[in-house]
């Protein structure tokens, strides 16, 4: 800051010794130099300065007050620019006697002291909680990434005498690697490098590490990465090859960048070398550090990129509505893109692999954000609605889509239909399409009953015995068929099986493809799917269950985020945050939503951290009742905004150089005048490095980019369509031949309108259409093709390329029961009675969860042993002791059941081959057999893949014996006849998979079931 001062002293003292200048002033401002001079003296002093030091000088700094002699020939221009210049320094001055010297040093010290009791109690809670915390990750056989790092650590270094010592670990690695390469060493961290450190041999003076990494592309902060590293090395190794003394330790510059055009190139360039300091960045962006050209673009036509852009919109249209920046930022963006893809006058990209120019799509497109929460979901409105098709891929907001939305309500009304909101949610949603007045007409039927219970009476009044029924009685009454009949599959389906079967009758996945953003929408459906699949395989099952587990992930913020729908191929225009780009190119780059106030949030916490000057908090007199900012926390809160800074500079860079052709920069500005004003009085300064004061004082990147852009000779800024140049008093080159443009309202107001009115007209072309008139015979004809088209494999689309053998037994059983039911001419559904909670047996664990638990325990070979119940006692004690089994599992399981079965004959044979080496259990196998073994209708030959896993299997003088598990619950007569049937199918695959897998017969195939109690023989 002392040396911004001096140069605005310099700028100052030039401006007052000019003919026509304030002379006068001359000896109030040469008065401060003097006194900014004993302060750059003792910060030069060879003794290293003290705090006291300064506050002596600071507390000493006086003002004299400027001459009031009369100055005829001195214009009030000059004059009151040179008292707006000093009042600038003086503000400057008493901003950091008010931050840092507001007491004696000595009550500084006293307050900072009396926090150190507290300190040393929150020290000690935490490493208290820490050491809990690693206890119970312990008891649970549980790490963490960070834990990996440090256990690797320990076992590399160890203290001895508070300095760092390597281990013989650590010595026999270093001798063991010859070269270890390390990329993007700029975002490395103090314990990595530690690591890093303890394996190479420099502690040998035989360096053998190669380190590739840009300081500037550091954004990693939040990860704990510290650039400072990189910076350390970079300023310590020569750069001359010829040096013999730096030769061990060697930087090499890579300077040229084979991306991006020159006019992106330059366009940073001119940004950063003005802006990015080693007080602020971490690096000086000069000559070494700027972006060359070394990509080759050949000289394309008049419609390939030549400049660079900024557009600016106003902050708020209606002050009213709270996300207008967002919209209205978006809408300039949807505008310009529309512009860029325009098959006449649209931009021209060079597609390397045609090794020709061609016109701009939406997938060389992206948008990158700062941050994505609340801004993409926007954008991607926005964009949506304009008819320009796009993608945000995000963490957080699946639960929030429509989709999802509307097929957890399906979900939640099968499991209890009186539920009035998710009930009258699908009512209204497009599944059902009631609107409001039609829903008010359900709910006068009675407004004490569920919405439920009242559609079900509507349709009953609304009846007639001759079959004239108004439109929603038949819209109701499709409807609660269609609901009934998904609560009678409930029991004997899966959860994907049901939601697939929802999706298919109701036509809603086909519907959710049609909407904007359909191929996102669609897989979002098939992730809530496949996440049904995974909630299947735990111990819980059931519709019930399933809808509590979401609700619950919902409830506690656990969100998957929204699918991942873009291929390759897929033309549209990406929506992703900066930190996401990293390591990324795109023809086509906007850098969004600049005008947003940087995060300083963690500067502002109760209690301050800080790697290298500890912790900071504030005085606290609780007696007193008196609260205060201490000068450490004061400190620590000026260096933690500085490195935010600092990083938000490297992300600004990260952000703009993944442009390689066109480079588009998008913000919203609150008040355009009077923030234009301010950042044309920062442009004034004449030294091309922007002041510390300034680049510290930024809020936002805007507060970077428009003074640094405004500097540029040549510079065109566009209002309403006029192009005018600015000059600023300071010029730089203008290599990135760049321009700002600034929309009104009234411009984008009229473009609505317009657009509004371009759609109106469509639709009213659209509804007038005369649908019985042939336009175009060729066109009918073809259209009639395509919708009488029938595929040829139809069948074979409904197999998969991979099936377990649970899903080709209920295949075959499904085929039996519609056989049977043709033959009597009734519904294969079941009819099922609601058994209340309380007289289930067993609710909490039942069904495929219970044999999930059964199969647990004896999947483990050394329970065969077992033969008394004392043993078998202690064996499950045991494995709920080790945390195999929970509570709730250990009371499920019925141990004389299975002690039944230790005893039984067939776990004598097991026994026996078990002491052999020749009993196996849980083998998993994967097979392929043709479609047409499958299904017999398949007219095609190709192989299905078969999964499975076999419970168990025994070799047995020389053949096999096959075993599997079921914990069914059966009738007593007729169960053994029941369970031969369910399972035949399955046991059969098992059968040829093990002939396949042994090359032996099997000689026995048999079933067990704890049901019965029995071994039954198939």
């Amino acid at each position: 800051v002392i040396e911004d001062i001096e140069d605005k002293y310099k700028e100052l003292v030039d401006l007052c010794e000019e003919e026509d200048g304030p002379q006068a002033y001359l000896e109030a401002i040469n008065d401060d130099i003097e006194q900014v001079k004993r302060l750059k003296r003792i910060k030069n002093k060879e003794i290293q300065a003290t705090y006291i030091d300064y506050y002596e000088e600071f507390g000493n700094f006086k003002f004299k007050a400027l001459s009031r002699k009369q100055q005829k020939n001195v214009p009030e221009e000059k004059k009151d620019l040179a008292k707006k210049i000093r009042q600038e320094v003086k503000d400057l001055i008493n901003d950091i006697i008010k931050s840092y010297f507001f007491q004696s040093p000595e009550e500084m010290v006293e307050d900072i002291g009396a926090m150190k009791p507290a300190i040393e109690v929150l020290i000690n809670i935490t490493k208290d909680f820490s050491k809990a915390f690693d206890k119970k990750k312990t008891e649970r056989k549980l790490v963490d990434f960070n834990d990996l790092e440090h256990f690797c650590l320990n076992i590399l270094v160890k203290k001895e005498d508070g300095k760092l010592v390597y281990s013989s670990a650590a010595d026999e690695l270093a001798k063991h690697y010859e070269e270890i390469l390390i990329d993007e060493y700029q975002d490395s961290n103090s314990v990595q490098e530690t690591i890093l450190n303890s394996v190479s041999r420099e502690r040998y003076d035989k360096p053998n590490r190669f380190m590739v990494g840009d300081v500037k592309q550091s954004i990693y902060k939040f990860r704990l990465a510290r650039p400072e590293i990189f910076m350390e090395k970079y300023m310590q190794y020569g750069d001359d090859e010829n040096n013999n003394d730096n030769i061990k330790n060697q930087k090499i510059d890579l300077h040229k960048n084979f991306r991006s055009r020159g006019i992106v190139l330059n366009t940073v360039n001119a940004i950063f070398k003005q802006v990015m300091t080693n007080k602020i960045g971490n690096i000086t962006y000069d000559d070494k550090a700027s972006l060359y050209l070394g990509a080759d673009f050949p000289k394309g036509s008049d419609f390939v990129s030549n400049s660079s852009e900024v557009i600016l919109v106003p902050e708020i249209l209606d002050e009213n509505t709270g996300e207008d920046k967002k919209e209205i930022e978006a809408k300039a963006i949807a505008l310009r893109i529309k512009e860029l893809i325009d098959e006449e006058n649209g931009l021209e990209v060079y597609d390397k692999e045609t090794k020709k120019y061609k016109k701009a799509q939406y997938k060389d497109i992206v948008i990158l954000l700062r941050t994505m929460k609340q801004w993409s979901d926007v954008f991607v409105d926005v964009l949506t609605g304009e008819g320009i098709p796009c993608y945000a891929q995000t963490q957080t907001g699946y639960f929030n889509t429509l989709e999802i939305k509307t097929i957890l309500n399906f979900l939640r009304i099968i499991d209890n239909p009186r539920q009035d909101i998710p009930y009258t949610a699908i009512l209204s949603s497009s599944i059902v399409g009631l609107n409001t007045n039609e829903l008010a007409r359900i709910r006068m039927v009675d407004r004490k009953c569920s919405v439920y219970e009242a559609s079900v009476k509507y349709v009953e009044n609304h009846s007639s015995e001759d079959g004239i029924e108004d439109s929603l009685t038949k819209e109701l009454r499709k409807f609660l068929d269609d609901l009934h009949k998904f609560r009678d599959m409930v029991p004997f389906q899966t959860i994907n099986e049901l939601i697939i079967n929802i999706l298919e009758e109701t036509g809603y996945y086909n519907f959710a493809a049609a909407m904007p953003s359909g191929e996102k929408r669609k897989a979002n459906i098939d992730m809530l799917v496949q996440k049904a699949v995974q909630f299947e395989e735990t111990s819980y099952s059931g519709l019930f269950h399933f809808i509590r587990y979401i609700e619950k992930l919902h409830k506690y913020d656990v969100d998957f985020g929204e699918a991942d729908a873009v291929s390759g191929s897929d033309n549209s225009v990406k929506i992703m945050s900066i930190h996401k780009s990293k390591g990324l190119e795109f023809p086509i780059v906007f850098v969004s939503s600049m005008g947003k106030n940087f995060n300083q949030q963690d500067a502002k916490d109760k209690i301050l951290v800080h790697p290298d000057l500890g912790l900071g908090t504030d005085f606290v007199d609780p007696k007193e009742r008196i609260k205060a900012q201490t000068l450490l926390k004061k400190v620590i809160q000026k260096n933690i905004v500085l490195e935010n800074l600092g990083e938000e500079l490297r992300v600004l860079y990260v952000a703009l150089t993944r442009a390689k052709e066109k480079l588009i920069l998008t913000g919203s500005v609150k008040k355009m005048e009077d923030q234009f004003l301010k950042w044309e009085n920062i442009c004034k300064q004449r030294n091309v490095e922007m002041p510390f004061y300034q680049i510290s004082k930024a809020r936002s990147y805007l507060d970077w980019v428009i003074p640094s852009l405004l500097r540029l000779k040549g510079l065109e800024i566009i209002k309403q369509g006029k192009r005018e140049l600015f000059v600023s008093e300071h010029t730089l080159d203008n290599l990135a031949n760049i321009s700002i443009k600034i929309l009104s309202d009234e411009e984008l107001m009229i473009r609505e309108v317009i657009e509004d009115m371009e759609k109106e007209q469509i639709k009213g072309e659209l509804i007038n259409w005369d649908a019985s008139k042939v336009y175009d015979e060729n066109i009918r004809q073809d259209l009639d093709k395509l919708m009488n088209y029938k595929y040829p494999y139809d069948l074979e689309t409904k197999i998969y390329a991979k099936m377990t053998v649970t899903e080709l037994k209920r295949l075959s059983q499904l085929e039996e029961e519609e056989t049977a039911s043709r033959l009597k001419g009734t519904s294969s559904a079941t009819d099922t009675v609601a058994i209340p909670n309380f007289m289930q047996e067993g609710k909490d664990i039942k069904g495929a969860s219970l044999g999930n638990l059964y199969h647990k325990i004896l999947d483990k070979k050394d329970i065969i042993q077992i033969k008394d119940p004392q043993s078998l006692n202690k064996y499950l004690s045991d494995l709920h002791n080790n945390g195999n089994l929970t509570t709730e599992e250990l009371k499920t399981i019925n141990q004389e059941k299975l002690l039944m079965f230790l005893t039984s004959n067939i776990a004598e044979r097991m026994r026996k081959a078990s002491m052999e080496k020749k009993l196996f259990t849980e083998r998993q196998f994967i097979m392929g057999v043709e479609a047409t073994e499958i299904n017999k209708h398949m007219k095609s030959d190709e192989l299905v893949l078969i999964q499975g896993i076999i419970d168990v299997y025994f070799e047995e003088e020389g053949e096999i014996v096959l075993l599997d598990y079921k914990t069914d619950r059966v009738d007593f007569s007729t169960g053994e006849e029941t369970l031969i049937k369910r399972y035949a199918v399955q046991l059969d695959y098992y059968e040829r998979a093990l002939v396949k897998l042994t090359n032996k017969k099997v000689k026995e195939r048999v079933i067990y079931s704890f049901a019965l109690d029995k071994a039954i023989r198939l």
